[in-house]
């Protein structure tokens, strides 16, 4: 029941002149016809609204209708993608693909050890070392050559490899030399500073560290703390 059909419920005489309604009171016709026209404009701006609300309210579901279309399409093309991906997977012998990359590695490799040891079989003569720093620190290893029992000082100064005493090893292999301990270096000013030791060979020798980094760094003055960290050395 709407409100005009609530109202007239209440009337219970009706003239000419005047509407009289169950609880007792009455007002004139004309008022009665005029309030029932306000009745009937309120409903419709009421119906108005919700329909407005009800379009909005389709709008929006249409909306997301659509972009749950869209978001369900891309799920589903990125299954196939997965599917593709998956079966590519399963098709591939990693076993042979593992050892295809080993091969190009271990090529790679062999290739860079034979330039280093052809670019420092003179390490004393190379250029790099009169103008040579390095405050990082860099590894070094000495080398004894197992007929005369002289030693070397080696170092990967152009910083070929990934500064690891046994790749700087291998950049030094030469008939009847063998790397029997190594250290890292710092080189600052006119100083060159002997420090540590290697994981791989271990601690090298104060004397003889000083006596090979000579050969290469003649003008300069060269310390040595065999097995010592750089932290417990007095600063320079």
């Amino acid at each position: 029941m709407n409100s005009i059909e609530k109202l007239e419920s209440m009337v219970v005489k009706k003239t000419n002149r005047y509407v009289y309604f169950s609880d007792g009171t009455h007002m004139s016709y004309s008022d009665f016809h005029r309030y029932k026209q306000d009745i009937r404009k309120e409903l419709q701006l009421i119906h108005a609204k919700e329909y407005n609300n009800s379009i909005q309210m389709i709008a929006q579901s249409l909306e997301e209708k659509k972009r749950l279309e869209e978001l369900l399409y891309k799920l589903e093309s990125s299954n196939v993608d997965l599917q593709y991906e998956i079966a590519s997977l399963q098709e591939t012998n990693w076993e042979e693909k593992f050892k295809e990359q080993c091969d190009i590695a271990d090529e790679a490799k062999r290739k860079l050890n034979n330039h280093a040891k052809k670019l420092y079989d003179n390490l004393s003569e190379l250029p790099v070392l009169k103008s040579y720093t390095n405050d990082k620190g860099i590894k070094f290893i000495i080398q004894e050559n197992s007929v005369t029992k002289e030693h070397r000082f080696c170092f990967d100064p152009y910083e070929l490899g990934a500064n690891f005493h046994s790749q700087i090893s291998q950049f030094f292999e030469k008939e009847d030399w063998n790397t029997i301990n190594g250290g890292w270096m710092k080189v600052i000013n006119n100083k060159v500073i002997l420090y540590k030791s290697s994981g791989d060979y271990g601690v090298y020798n104060d004397t003889i560290g000083v006596a090979c980094a000579k050969v290469l760094f003649p003008d300069k003055v060269i310390l040595s703390f065999a097995g010592k960290e750089w932290s417990d050395i007095i600063t320079f």
